[in-house]
């Protein structure tokens, strides 16, 4: 995913523009993108708490972590 790698190489660039994408259109299809996004690289990873600060300022949040575990029976 394009996202992804802007994020991974250029992080700081990437989250300044994203901020202000999500601020003018008040969230959108760039906030549904945003939410399944992974942090790659040693910078994203650090820093993907800007991420999901982003998308809380939406009601949404990252889908990072995913686990494999299987929920547990009722």
């Amino acid at each position: 995913m394009v996202l992804e790698h802007l994020l991974e190489h250029r992080f700081s660039w990437t989250i300044k523009r994203l901020a202000k994408e999500v601020a003018g259109s008040q969230g959108g299809d760039i906030v549904d993108v945003l939410a399944y996004c992974w942090p790659f690289g040693d910078e994203a990873e650090r820093r993907w708490s800007e991420v999901q600060a982003l998308l809380a300022t939406q009601g949404r949040s990252s889908g990072w972590p995913f686990t494999d575990a299987e929920p547990a029976e009722s």
